[in-house]
């Protein structure tokens, strides 16, 4: 299955696994690490883990030009390739996909535009009165 990041969201406490592309399993290899985790000594509160977390993978992406609103970034580009809605809710760890759909209605939109398109240019292959008939 490949390696996965696990994480408890801060606010609904939920707990998401996220799959990692191999690139970031090979970076996270070239890392060295005391105990079992990259981010947590394993003994603080768990409060003082997320601050420390939070700082580091600030760091982590500082140096590799990655912009701060990642988390963002990641949900609009995988739903601009066709995941979906429901999949990047349960990613996102939000308690509704009611919630996922406020934060990314400006996406939604976009999705709604490109599904009309994909549709108005099957038409040349269908006959759309046959197909309503069925």
């Amino acid at each position: 299955m490949g390696c996965r990041l696990f994480l408890r969201t801060a606010k609904t406490g939920i707990d998401v696994f996220c799959p990692l592309p191999p690139q970031v399993v090979t970076a996270l290899g070239k890392i060295a690490v005391e105990g079992d985790w990259y981010f947590w000594d394993g003994l603080s509160k768990p409060r003082s883990a997320l601050g420390v977390y939070q700082k580091s993978l600030a760091k982590v992406f500082e140096s590799a030009g990655v912009p701060r609103a990642y988390r963002h970034t990641l949900a609009t580009d995988v739903l601009s390739h066709g995941v979906s809605l429901q999949t990047v809710s349960s990613l996102l760890g939000h308690s509704s996909i009611k919630m996922t759909e406020r934060r990314y209605s400006h996406w939604i939109k976009g999705r709604q535009d490109k599904l009309e398109v994909e549709l108005k240019n099957a038409w040349t292959y269908l006959d759309p009165v046959a197909a309503l008939s069925r």
